[in-house]
């Protein structure tokens, strides 16, 4: 979880309180509350055009893909907890 709170991030309650969002609600997180987590966790989207799935890379090279849409789904949300934890 340190990865989370790193200099320069955003305010550490409201990740911690995201987080916590995703652990017990994962069907009620919205795409510009995912991506304010991975960019915290030092995710950047990866660049593309045309396509409904957004992909996120770390600087170690992990990806994470997801759809765009206003609530991701739960699966999505799993996904993300355990390469980010």
């Amino acid at each position: 979880l340190k990865n989370l709170f790193k200099k320069g991030g955003r305010n550490i309650s409201r990740i911690s309180n995201l987080i916590e969002k995703m652990e017990k609600q994962p069907n009620k997180i919205s795409f510009s509350e995912v991506c304010e987590i991975l960019k915290n966790s030092g995710y950047k989207i990866k660049e593309q055009e045309g396509t409904e799935y957004i992909h996120f890379i770390n600087s170690v090279g992990n990806t994470i893909t997801i759809k765009k849409e206003n609530d991701i789904k739960a699966i999505y949300i799993r996904d993300i907890l355990k390469k980010i934890y």
